[in-house]
């Protein structure tokens, strides 16, 4: 608070009013003031690097206050941020965060799996993270959604983007044994 108050020209002014949020939030769980100071880094220091960390504690918040639409809001609003700002691992686990939010706070299966897509064609060149996110959504399509043919097409990306990686082998064996489940026998054969 002092150096809010007293180092108005400051560049850590942002800093120290989402750090305030910090505080209020985890440490007083005082969410209405967290919120009130979280807020005042949005919408007094829209450029600043705070931003996106902001919105990722934020969502922390929302999820301790089981409103997980807004900790899924939020959080997908600081990922987007991390990334335009070239954050690449703050991003990617903003979007795995939204996506355990949709699958096991909001049920929202299909949207988890959309989310776990997007970050693997963000992260495409990133063969751990790509791989990760497929078979993440692999899981959610075979346990929750029920889908083959999506649990199918998500090894197949696997195999198809990373022939010679380590993980490419168990890819290999679960599009076999989901082309089998289908009756595809000749698919699961090869």
């Amino acid at each position: 608070k002092k150096v809010y108050d007293i180092y108005p020209s400051t560049k850590y002014k942002a800093a120290s009013l989402r750090m305030l949020g910090d505080i209020y939030a985890s440490e007083l769980r005082d969410y209405s003031q967290a919120a009130y100071y979280y807020n005042g880094v949005i919408k007094n220091f829209p450029n600043s690097i705070e931003i996106a960390t902001t919105y990722n504690h934020m969502a922390i918040m929302n999820d301790n206050q089981r409103d997980y639409v807004s900790a899924a809001e939020n959080i997908n609003k600081a990922a987007e941020i991390y990334l335009k700002n070239g954050q690449r691992e703050k991003s990617y686990d903003a979007f795995l965060y939204k996506a355990q939010l949709q699958e096991k706070k909001l049920k929202d299966y299909s949207g988890a799996v959309d989310t776990l897509n997007k970050a693997a064609q963000i992260f495409a060149k990133d063969e751990n993270k790509y791989i990760n996110c497929k078979f993440l959504a692999a899981d959610i399509y075979a346990r929750r959604l029920k889908d083959s043919y999506g649990e199918l097409k998500s090894y197949e990306d696997i195999i198809s983007a990373y022939p010679s990686s380590k993980q490419t082998p168990k890819a290999l064996y679960e599009a076999g044994m989901t082309a089998e489940n289908l009756d595809q026998y000749q698919k699961a054969k090869d």
